[in-house]
């Protein structure tokens, strides 16, 4: 069988997004000093919004994880922005989120809602971001807690990313689908 372009980027983008999901447990867990990081997918198939949970102190912090390319393969140029959410679907999201939350008895307010970013280059060490939903460049996030669409992204433009917090490095080779991490 052969594989498409679209198929083989498809491929790529889930090993990608699941190591990115393993790297950012591995880190969680350095950083809260704990094993304890739930992976939501394993409470639901395809949770909404939200991939990961850390407990803190009572409280459910919940983690979105986008591993993306630096560059884009076909013209190098920055992957410039990491979709959480598009025009369309944001609202839909929140309110299955909402819904997930109460079934699964997650105890997580917007308060407690973050994002890691993790630019992924071949063999090369990388920072992983993170930070705050509400502290998001550009996203009207008083439309987004209030149920209104709104579109919301992680801005990798070295003037935005120099701004973000770092949760720890990595090298990722996505051939061996293989990762090492080092904390901050």
């Amino acid at each position: 069988m052969i594989l498409t372009n679209n198929q083989i980027k498809a491929q790529e983008q889930k090993i990608l997004g699941d190591l990115g999901e393993t790297i950012a447990v591995d880190l969680l867990q350095k950083f809260y000093n704990t094993k304890s990081v739930i992976n939501l997918n394993d409470l639901q198939n395809n949770f909404p919004l939200f991939d990961l949970a850390v407990n803190e102190n009572g409280k459910d912090l919940v983690f979105t994880v986008k591993a993306r390319r630096k560059y884009t393969p076909s013209e190098g140029k920055l992957n410039g922005e990491y979709n959480l959410t598009t025009v369309k679907n944001s609202a839909k999201k929140l309110e299955s989120f909402q819904k997930a939350k109460i079934k699964h008895n997650l105890q997580t307010t917007f308060d407690d809602m973050y994002w890691i970013a993790i630019p992924y280059e071949q063999d090369t060490w990388v920072p992983v971001y993170y930070g705050h939903i509400r502290d998001l460049p550009a996203c009207n996030i008083d439309d987004f807690v209030s149920g209104k669409n709104t579109y919301m992204r992680i801005k990798m433009k070295e003037s935005y990313t120099s701004q973000y917090q770092i949760l720890g490095h990595v090298k990722i080779n996505l051939a061996k689908q293989t990762y090492e991490t080092k904390n901050v």
